[in-house]
């Protein structure tokens, strides 16, 4: 055991530590790139614990070595688990999309896409993502079709898209157009 792992394991465990001293060192633990497996059993503890789940996920979020040791733990119950913790798991998704597209795009269509309830944190993820796949445009679709989002919602990432990927931007223009042509009918049928 080293001298860093032994003296910080001291202060995590010490009787009475204050509770912003505990907060501090839960976020210099979130921080760090290539966490160690004795970092990562702290951090394990203070994400079973329900006063400090909430720090954690912030705390870890933009950290690749974070992300990727937690993706398919704590972070996929996350993201199910209640209102507060799923949103928390969007800024994670989104900072891991850089070295880490397949994870995400895997995490989103596994716990998100089949309830339209978390359509808002899906476009969220969606909208921030470098570079899209087919599977993100599939979902962009499902999502632009189930929900109604407005304009203000949809033409800004289409206007992104098209200068990097026209051919994706056309696409979903195309779902959004159709869709809006169809309530269009649907709604002078009833009129």
């Amino acid at each position: 055991m080293t001298a860093y792992v032994s003296e910080f394991e001291a202060i995590w465990s010490a009787s009475g530590l204050r509770k912003h001293l505990r907060y501090l060192l839960i976020d210099f633990l979130g921080q760090q790139v290539a966490p160690t497996d004795q970092e990562a059993l702290l951090l394990e503890k203070a994400l079973c614990n329900p006063d400090e789940q909430a720090l954690v996920l912030k705390a870890i979020t933009g950290s690749p070595g974070w992300f990727l040791r937690f993706a398919d733990g704590y972070i996929a119950e996350a993201m199910t688990k209640n209102e507060m913790t799923a949103k928390l798991t969007v800024p994670i998704l989104i900072t891991a999309f850089k070295d880490s597209p397949e994870i995400v795009t895997r995490l989103v269509v596994a716990h998100w896409t089949s309830d339209a309830s978390n359509d808002r944190r899906i476009w969220s993820v969606l909208q921030s993502a470098p570079l899209w796949t087919e599977t993100f445009l599939a979902i962009a679709k499902d999502v632009v079709i189930r929900s109604d989002f407005s304009g203000l919602f949809v033409d800004p990432v289409i206007a992104t898209l098209g200068v990097s990927q026209p051919q994706m931007a056309m696409a979903l223009l195309r779902t959004v157009l159709d869709h809006q042509l169809v309530c269009a009918i649907e709604q002078a049928a009833l009129a």
